[in-house]
């Protein structure tokens, strides 16, 4: 019992590490991504701006960044770990 209590402390504690430290990438990775979409649009034509909404670009434009993060964040904590497994 004391052997599987402390093998789930040391789960949990490395979920925390991992959370923690994804917080941090993802932070930086969405205000990265965000800058250089804000670049872009502002680079756009008037024109461009006027006929669209700015609150259906403004939604594209959330969804896109979180779906990066969330493609990053698979790929560096799921499909490592499990070519590691392979390896």
């Amino acid at each position: 019992v004391g052997i599987y209590c402390a093998l789930r402390v040391a789960t949990e504690t490395c979920v925390q590490l991992q959370e923690a430290v994804w917080g941090r990438i993802f932070y930086k990775i969405s205000q990265r991504m965000s800058l250089i979409l804000f670049k872009h649009l502002h680079a756009l034509s008037l024109r461009w701006h006027l006929n669209r909404k700015t609150g259906e670009v403004l939604t594209v434009l959330n969804q896109g960044v979180g779906a990066v993060g969330n493609l990053l964040q698979i790929a560096a904590f799921q499909i490592s770990a499990t070519i590691l497994e392979l390896l």
